[in-house]
């Protein structure tokens, strides 16, 4: 009989795949820090556009890609621990200031990365006629990165772009 029961478990599991709904089927949770998540109206980014930095000489070149057509002193490069990934996420252009951008969650399912956020409009009667586009400075675990081949955002339920992990 537990033998029956077992080779049930196994066809189930191997009929589902990766979506089966079993505690280890499921994505997992990526540890993450929020450096910086913001409308900025210096546009240097259009986006929707992503940067991920393995290293901190990637990571200053994404910094420096940020601030390259800002006048004056940039601000200074947040800095990465020895086991954090940079990540830059510059996820779209609003035609008012005051939006908000918060990235929700991270996880990995797989060899992939999913980062979600959600943004939000200021009320109407705030809104600032200008340009401005949201942005998102994460930092994550450099070793979940590591192991995946892919990452992809999700802004407000809906998939806007992806990038490859270089190995």
């Amino acid at each position: 009989m537990r033998k029956a029961i077992v080779a049930s478990v196994l066809v189930l599991m191997s009929a589902c795949g990766d979506d089966a709904i079993l505690p280890f089927g499921g994505p997992v949770d990526v540890g993450f820090r929020r450096i910086s998540e913001r409308q900025n109206a210096s546009l240097c980014v259009q986006g929707p556009e992503f940067a991920l930095a393995l290293s901190a000489a990637q990571w200053q070149d994404v910094w420096d890609r940020q601030n390259d057509c800002q006048p004056g002193a940039a601000d200074a490069l947040p800095p990465l621990l020895a086991s954090e990934a940079g990540l830059a996420a510059w996820w779209k252009v609003e035609g008012c200031l005051g939006h908000t951008v918060r990235t929700t969650r991270i996880t990995v399912k797989g060899t992939v990365i999913t980062v979600e956020a959600e943004s939000a409009p200021p009320p109407a009667e705030f809104c600032a006629a200008a340009i401005g586009g949201l942005e998102s400075f994460l930092a994550l675990d450099i070793q979940a990165v590591r192991r995946a081949e892919r990452l992809v955002f999700v802004l407000d339920e809906v998939e806007v772009g992806s990038v490859a992990v270089a190995s």
